[in-house]
């Protein structure tokens, strides 16, 4: 059997507030494109596109000093405000809150989480950079990381990480950027005109 439109090439199931069931152990094939852009589809095997849509973007606006041998969260001077001469404009719908370095997402979800390093060391070393998070807002572990070194002082070196975090309860789940710089010192290199040091979070799916 089959269903086609009286009139047309579109067909409507239901109207607004309506919930459209396929019981278990029934089968509904998919041969097309599922939009889900003015509501919710779920129990597609995964989760279902987020229509809450959500991205934070901030930066740090100023260097800040970082001691050798000791990991350092990225605390100083990190802002979100607009770059409007760069096009750099963060969305009024924000996926995060900052403070002290902590970022808290506003709501439950799955986010991708980029986040930028721009730093100098004093003299030759490796150096760490690690998206941590924390499911009880205490202990925090690594995520992701990345290292790498340089072979003599004065050099500034740049490193991009970037994950998919799941967040369900956003009292707890929570991430910050840390760095550790082996052997010697050195600063993570802020800028207030671009994102030099930076982190991103874009809401890409509901739970």
């Amino acid at each position: 059997d089959k269903l086609d439109p009286q009139s047309g090439t579109s067909l409507e199931l239901g109207s607004s507030g309506d919930t459209l069931t396929v019981p278990s152990g029934a089968t509904l094939t998919v041969a097309g494109t599922i939009n889900a852009s003015s509501g919710t589809a779920t129990g597609f095997g995964g989760a279902a596109l987020t229509n809450d849509f959500r991205m934070s973007i901030f930066y740090a606006n100023n260097n800040q000093s970082i001691s050798s041998n000791t990991g350092t969260t990225i605390t100083g001077y990190w802002t979100n405000s607009n770059i409007t001469g760069r096009l750099i404009v963060n969305p009024s719908n924000a996926a995060v809150t900052e403070s002290s370095g902590i970022f808290t997402f506003a709501a439950t979800g799955y986010y991708l989480v980029m986040g930028k390093l721009n730093g100098n060391l004093s003299g030759a070393g490796q150096y760490y950079f690690y998206v941590e998070s924390t499911d009880n807002n205490s202990s925090y572990s690594d995520a992701i990381d990345s290292n790498t070194g340089v072979q003599s002082s004065g050099r500034n070196f740049v490193t991009q990480v970037s994950t998919v975090l799941k967040v369900e309860d956003t009292s707890n789940d929570k991430v910050r950027f840390t760095v550790y710089y082996e052997d010697n010192g050195g600063t993570v290199n802020g800028n207030g005109n671009r994102l030099r040091t930076s982190a991103q979070f874009i809401k890409i799916a509901d739970i």
